[in-house]
């Protein structure tokens, strides 16, 4: 129905496939809350079973309805909030560095760096840089 990526792991586009819409909106919502968990990181609930061949860990509560569960199972709890926040505050707090040997690295989100007063460009800046030419229109901002 759907694919995501984890974080920095080099792929950064959420897929959603046509047969996602043709599931109810409980189903659709659900599938992406569930894609949204890779994208902070989080791996399937059965991940230490029949996805062996990757290091996981397992982190709070290990409770079949999960919305890291596929099927009637993949629901969003409480305890999946709880544990996601608290799992965050341990990182941010430095008390987790690593998981199964790996390094956290914390990453600033990209809509957090993009734009500042620091390293926006002005419209001099522009065309400074790209002088206007015959034909062309440069944009100006007031």
């Amino acid at each position: 129905l759907a694919s995501a990526f984890f974080p920095d792991a080099g792929r950064h586009k959420l897929v959603l496939y046509p047969q996602l819409f043709a599931q109810s909106k409980e189903e659709q919502v659900e599938t992406l809350i569930h894609e949204i968990g890779h994208v902070f990181g989080l791996r399937h609930f059965f991940a230490k079973l029949s996805e062996a061949e990757w290091a996981s860990e397992i982190f709070g509560k290990h409770k079949p309805v999960s919305i890291m569960n596929y099927g009637p199972k993949s629901q969003l709890t409480s305890e999946d909030k709880a544990d996601l926040r608290r799992l965050y505050q341990m990182v941010w707090a430095g008390e987790m560095t690593q998981i199964n040997g790996t390094p956290i690295r914390l990453v600033k989100p990209f809509h957090t760096t993009a734009i500042t007063p620091e390293n926006m460009v002005t419209v001099g800046q522009v065309q400074t840089v790209f002088p206007a030419q015959p034909g062309v229109t440069h944009l100006s901002m007031t």
